[in-house]
């Protein structure tokens, strides 16, 4: 029986390993009507991993954590392209060394048209942390560390480099589909 676990595990993972990320839509993936796709250049600091993508009106809390997630987002510090139903969303929550959940009042918000590659701009999150020694009085502490994590996520459109990008690494994506504008925004 362990040696039937063990050879299932290993067939998974070999086949992972030749599965494109997912963070990447595939020259033979086709969206439903209602869908498009999003492209997005998402790089950060050191503190941060990914990003959660949800629909207006829905988000990350205590209770349900990431149920309402409609698709996480890699930081890579290269585009990322992937499939989202046609709506309006925005980037609620940063993971990696901490968590900041964020309203869809205090985040970043952009639309998804269907039937199109929406890009959202160039996504940058600045992000370190300072590792202090204080006791609960703030007083400086040799035994107790804290460290504090500081997250600064910005947008700056780079259409040029991001239509360079589609013609030279994803001519198979502007055949199939139309190329939308849509930054991010506060």
């Amino acid at each position: 029986m362990k040696r039937l676990a063990l050879i299932t595990t290993i067939l998974s993972l070999t086949g992972c390993a030749t599965t494109p990320p997912a963070q990447y839509v595939d020259v033979n993936t086709t969206t439903q009507a209602h869908e498009g796709i999003l492209l997005t250049h998402f790089s950060c600091g050191e503190t941060i991993s990914q990003a959660s993508i949800y629909e207006i009106g829905k988000g990350p809390d205590v209770k349900n954590g990431t149920k309402y997630r409609a698709a996480p987002l890699s930081c890579r510090n290269e585009f990322n392209t992937l499939i989202l139903p046609e709506g309006n969303y925005y980037i609620g929550s940063y993971l990696g060394k901490g968590l900041l959940n964020l309203s869809d009042q205090n985040a970043f918000k952009f639309s998804i048209s269907a039937n199109k590659i929406n890009y959202i701009g160039h996504m940058q999150t600045l992000s370190a942390g300072a590792r202090r020694k204080i006791d609960e009085n703030g007083a400086f502490s040799p035994r107790i560390t804290t460290t504090t994590y500081l997250i600064s996520p910005s947008v700056i459109d780079k259409e040029t480099i991001a239509k360079e990008y589609l013609n030279n690494e994803r001519p198979d994506l502007l055949k199939k589909y139309s190329f939308s504008k849509n930054i991010a925004y506060k």
